[in-house]
């Protein structure tokens, strides 16, 4: 087999926010991790008296949940100013992350859910490094779909 030509790397990649699921925010410029988990299928099993291996199903999908690594700013409309926002009028909100970026026939996961976490930033006084805050998105589901627009 032939090796693949299709990789990438996370530099086209966008992820965006919204409370309709219509209108976005591009969070390119103060986001840069998404780290999706879960969201797996319940799996059960159990054996009967005859035969020597178990009878497996599968069961309901767990929910879903991603990390969101975010530059610390205090600027209205960045990621900070605007998880803050989700979380304080505990917003049901949609995110759409874009692997590939933007473009249209590319895959996209979009999905709805809720912020559980407030955006208080820890910080160093021995460190150099930017300050970021990470926040979990908790959802049902993030299914992958090409993009229309």
């Amino acid at each position: 087999m032939v090796q693949t030509i299709g990789h990438m790397t996370s530099k086209h990649s966008t992820l965006e926010v919204s409370t309709d699921g219509v209108n976005y925010t591009d969070l390119g410029n103060s986001t840069n991790s998404f780290a999706p988990a879960g969201g797996s299928h319940g799996v059960g099993s159990t054996h009967t008296f005859t035969g020597t291996t178990p009878v497996v199903g599968l069961g309901r999908k767990e929910p879903i949940t991603a990390t969101i690594r975010m530059v610390y700013t205090e600027v209205d409309g960045e990621a900070a100013d605007l998880f803050d926002g989700f979380f304080n009028n505990q917003d049901e909100i949609w995110v759409r992350y874009r692997p590939k970026g933007a473009a249209v026939g590319s895959w996209e996961f979009v999905g709805r859910g809720y912020c559980p976490d407030p955006i208080v930033p820890a910080s160093d006084a021995t460190s150099s490094d930017i300050i970021v805050k990470e926040v979990t998105w908790f959802g049902t589901e993030l299914p992958m779909g090409p993009q229309a627009s």
